[in-house]
């Protein structure tokens, strides 16, 4: 650890050095950063004087910049690198983004308590993947590029809409939060995998209940006409307790594909008579080498015949009369 660094003063010419990094450093200076004009990546990860990081926006060849958990407040107006990778994990003092680079491909912001609003994406044209994960105060995703692929807001519990994101038409992966009510933004985005965790509803209060999800957010899921669904949730355990109340994912009128990823559970045949209504269904996968692939043999159904007679199994298993979408 270099916890008795505090400024780079002195810090002679080096033109050649690529790489930088004084993570747990006492740093609260920036400014003769300069002096390594061919740094490609840095790191100033758990700095917690260092709140001014505006020299980072000088440095000409930069690419990769790391500062997770460090006491930054301002971030630079303009880049003059092509820094393409940003994580701000943990940033708690960032209230803005400032200005961010051209050419970033990778921002991540997650667990940054002071982001209200995604700003500062204006000359964004090649960003691919944001995280905002848990992300207290987040409550506007801004207006990401056309470019993006992938965002991760899980765990933004004041994030109630995905306004910003109808724009984004290479979209094709959206963590969102339970406590989302209007995702009209993917109307026009049908190839879009949605992803929320279930860990997000917590505990039951009542002893012997089960969690469920919000009926505003089946409503706003609802809205969208085909709905492939990526469960997170608990995992890990072969004998664990379940407290999240399978039986409110058939309310979801609209889902085509189902996979319950890093969400393992266990039950019998019977018990999986929620599947039996989800008349649009298409595939649906089981957490590999979790409790559901082992009674069901891998539990990857990926066609619709396959879904279809698995539906039928369970209705025979549930003592169920089998839903005219299954005769036939």
């Amino acid at each position: 650890h270099t916890t008795a660094l505090k400024s780079l003063d002195g810090l002679r010419d080096i033109p050649s050095l690529t790489s930088f990094s004084a993570d747990h450093s006492g740093l609260s200076d920036l400014s003769n950063l300069i002096a390594l004009p061919a740094l490609t990546w840095i790191a100033l990860q758990h700095c917690a004087q260092l709140k001014d990081a505006t020299p980072l926006g000088q440095l000409q060849k930069l690419e990769t910049v790391h500062l997770t958990d460090s006491a930054i407040t301002t971030l630079p107006e303009g880049w003059c690198g092509p820094v393409s990778q940003l994580v701000l994990k943990g940033c708690h003092g960032l209230t803005s983004l400032g200005l961010l680079p051209a050419d970033l491909v990778k921002l991540v912001c997650d667990e940054s308590a002071g982001l209200t609003r995604l700003d500062g994406m204006q000359s964004c044209k090649k960003l691919e993947v944001i995280s905002v994960q848990a992300c207290p105060a987040l409550q506007d995703l801004g207006t990401p590029p056309a470019s993006l692929r992938e965002i991760q807001a899980r765990g933004c519990m004041k994030l109630t809409s995905l306004e910003g994101l109808q724009t984004c038409h290479a979209l094709a992966v959206a963590g969102i939060p339970t406590s989302v009510v209007n995702t009209h933004a993917l109307k026009g985005l049908p190839s879009v995998m949605i992803c929320f965790d279930v860990n997000e509803l917590g505990k039951p209060k009542v002893k012997g209940q089960l969690v469920t999800l919000p009926v505003a957010f089946i409503n706003a899921i609802n809205v969208l006409p085909a709905v492939s669904l990526m469960l997170k949730g608990p995992s890990g355990s072969w004998h664990g307790s379940r407290h999240f109340d399978l039986f409110v994912l058939s309310q979801l009128k609209t889902l085509t594909s189902l996979n319950f990823d890093e969400f393992d559970f266990h039950c019998n045949l019977a018990e999986l008579a929620w599947l039996v209504p989800m008349e649009n269904l298409q595939s649906l996968v089981f957490y590999p080498r979790g409790n559901m692939s082992h009674v069901l043999d891998g539990g990857v159904y990926d066609s619709i015949k396959k879904v279809k007679a698995l539906q039928l199994k369970i209705c025979k298993e549930a003592k169920i009369k089998p839903p005219a979408h299954l005769n036939v």
